[in-house]
């Protein structure tokens, strides 16, 4: 499952897959020869030489199932579809049909060259087959993925209107070798990373070439509506025996993070993140970031990277297969870095809505929209590795959504990015037909792509904000907040997606995404917004929604005070001695100042240990209040209990960075009282201070 990754991550292992002339010639050696240099060529990633031997050996050796299995193996390892199908059938028929992987990948192979319908009766057939054998358990769990993959992207698109045009940049971008990383940083400057070269180099025979042959930065420009090569992207990004790819600059182009790989004296490769800062006209020496983030003995690499407004942090998304905290094969993790500080926060997972027990790579992420753009191997695709889609931020998204074709194709679909106008369409990196190929593989090679969308649906949202005062009249909101969020009926609570300032009662404008159901509610201190639902799932054109907001001025008697010095015994809910003075000498003293009023008594927890837990730990150690009070005298109509457990936080219980607030968490941790109403019906209590 991981060749993908190592694909996009190293040239180092790459070298083996470039072409132009074929200068590997192996009709001199023996069988035995073959055999064991084609195993040897495997250990090193290289699998064309390993195909070039293991071909050579089957001519010679043609009934030799497990030789003709590797050779399969090597031709998928490749990327060269047809010929994998080829093998896999035979080493299928040479086993006499129980070779249970051959036959998977066999499926596979045919799902990759668009015959879905074959791929899912041998999947089908596979399931039956596998059943005794427990090594083949993870491939039967992803069945399901692989079927459904055919069954709901491929039918789901294949019968519907294209939704855009596909181009691939021309040859003075695309060479023989991986292109990728393509980020449009102007209307006519394109970023891309490249080994440009047109020599096809087989490691067997050319050791030298990993110095001569290095993948580095590049930009093309646009003229007259094409894209075209232009140079080498400046700054101090080579190094002897280093390949530099995977580039991504922060949303104000002063920051520049990227991933470099580099071959170890054992042989293995890994990458690992660095970063550049712009200083006038210049970048500066590049920095390799911290353990936090680069933990030895594994890959960090492909940097997506923006700014967390509010805060002012870099936050940025990268790919590893670190094991700690991983969920299987190579997983999409953040950081985020605090520039007042200077500090990096450790890598965190973004969690199991974008990341499976397959592979995801490459992610690009939209900070005005708030989208994270992926490319996965686990979840449903219509061939290898589709480009996805999923809302949110740092570990909280939306389930992710498959982008569907022609942007998607039976081969590897990686590198999304979108164009700097959003409506023009975007960029991707493919293996699909009709790129640059080698002799006999068609799907070799990656390539950078662009789209052009036919249509696009245009969705803005507008609308005014109101305050409804206590008397009843309405009047522009000032110094109000809108806040939008998306519902997503997997996830218990909204997924934020942006805040807007109301000042001056102009209102407000944003642009929703087609396909979601949003909730957008007002906020503003002493009124309670009423949020209102709006959907964009499936719009058919472009369209502009009016909605007005309306914050309504809450009464007095809503508003909650913190009981002060009100303790408890750690996940206890007795009262302690200190708490029960603080009780007397404040809520008790203004229940006899007040005989008539009505309380909510309510507790609060931070968030450590589970809803479920805090939630009941509250509503004990409200009553607990409630009956001491009751204890002293007072009426039990006039009090009632409330345990809100860790859902109404009045402050962060971590920060930004995934670090524990000890602060935040101590004021969560409290005790509130609330008048809610009178004994006599009478008039509202009015607002009072319990400090007096």
């Amino acid at each position: 499952m991981k060749h993908i990754f190592i694909l996009l991550i190293s040239v180092l292992s790459l070298l083996a897959s470039v072409h132009a002339q074929d200068t590997l010639n192996v009709t001199n050696y023996k069988a035995g020869q073959c055999k064991r240099m084609g195993k040897y060529a495997i250990m090193r990633n290289d699998y064309p030489t390993a195909a070039k031997f293991y071909a050579r050996y089957l001519k010679l050796k043609p009934k030799d199932a497990k030789v003709a299995f590797q050779l399969a193996e090597a031709y998928r390892k490749n990327r060269d579809y047809a010929a994998g199908l080829e093998w896999y059938t035979k080493a299928y028929e040479l086993s006499e049909n129980t070779n249970a992987m051959a036959l998977y990948n066999m499926a596979i192979m045919q799902k990759q060259t668009g015959d879905c319908a074959n791929a899912s009766k041998n999947l089908a057939k596979f399931k039956k087959s596998a059943t005794d054998d427990p090594e083949l358990d993870k491939f039967k769990k992803q069945l399901k993925i692989e079927i459904a993959g055919c069954d709901s992207i491929v039918k789901k698109y294949i019968s519907g209107k294209p939704q855009a045009i596909i181009i691939r940049l021309d040859n003075s971008i695309n060479k023989v070798h991986v292109e990728g990383s393509p980020l449009q940083i102007s209307d006519d400057k394109l970023f891309f990373s490249s080994l440009r070269t047109d020599e096809r180099v087989y490691k067997y025979e050319h050791e030298d070439s990993i110095n001569t042959h290095l993948r580095k930065f590049y930009t093309a420009t646009k003229k007259d509506n094409k894209w075209t090569y232009a140079n080498e992207f400046e700054g101090p990004f080579t190094a002897a025996g280093v390949d530099y790819s995977n580039g991504s600059f922060t949303p104000d182009g002063n920051k520049f993070y990227f991933s470099r790989a580099e071959e170890t004296n054992k042989g293995k490769v890994f990458s690992t993140l660095w970063v550049s800062e712009k200083k006038g006209a210049e970048w500066s020496e590049p920095t390799m970031l911290n353990e936090l983030i680069n933990i030895p003995k594994t890959s960090s690499t492909q940097p997506t990277a923006t700014i967390d407004k509010p805060s002012g942090y870099d936050v940025v998304y990268f790919v590893s297969d670190r094991v700690d905290g991983g969920k299987g094969g190579t997983d999409i993790y953040y950081f985020t870095y605090n520039p007042q500080k200077r500090k990096y926060s450790a890598a965190k997972n973004v969690g199991p809505k974008v990341n499976t027990p397959g592979d995801e790579v490459t992610p690009y992420y939209d900070n005005e929209a708030k989208i994270l753009y992926f490319s996965s191997n686990g979840l449903p695709s219509a061939g290898g590795h589709d480009i996805f889609r999923a809302r949110g931020e740092l570990k909280k998204f939306t389930t992710a959504e498959n982008l569907g074709l022609p942007i998607n194709s039976g081969a590897d679909d990686v590198y999304y990015s979108n164009a700097k106008n959003v409506e023009d369409g975007g960029f991707f990196v493919s293996n699909r037909q009709g790129g640059q190929s080698l002799k006999g593989n068609a799907t070799c090679c990656d390539d950078i792509y662009t789209f052009k969308r036919l249509e696009y649906i245009k969705l803005d949202l507008k609308g005014l904000v109101y305050e409804e005062l206590q008397n009843g009249t309405k009047v522009p909101a000032q110094n109000a907040k809108v806040k939008l969020y998306i519902v997503d009926p997997n996830e218990k609570e909204p997924i934020f997606v942006k805040e807007m300032d109301i000042t001056d009662g102009s209102g407000f404008d944003n642009k929703l995404e087609l396909g979601y159901d949003y909730q957008i509610v007002a906020e503003k201190q002493g009124f309670k917004g009423l949020p209102v639902t709006i959907s964009t799932k499936g719009a058919q054109e472009t369209s502009t929604y009016l909605k007005d907001l309306l914050l309504k001025e809450l009464p007095p008697k809503t508003e909650a005070f913190v009981l002060k010095n009100v303790y408890y015994e750690l996940d206890k809910f007795e009262l302690t001695a200190p708490s029960k003075i603080a009780i007397d000498t404040t809520l008790l003293l203004f229940l006899k100042k007040y005989p008539d009023v009505i309380i909510e008594i309510s507790s609060h927890t931070d968030s450590i240990a589970s809803e479920a837990y805090n939630q009941k730990l509250s509503k004990n150690r409200a009553k607990g209040v409630v009956n001491y009070v009751i204890s002293k005298g007072v009426l039990p109509a006039r009090l009632q209990p409330a345990g809100y457990g860790e859902s109404r936080p009045i402050a962060r219980n971590t920060n930004l960075d995934g670090t524990d607030n000890p602060e935040g968490r101590a004021k969560n941790r409290r005790t509130e009282i609330r008048i809610i109403g009178k004994l006599n019906d009478g008039d509202t209590v009015k607002n009072v201070d319990l400090d007096d």
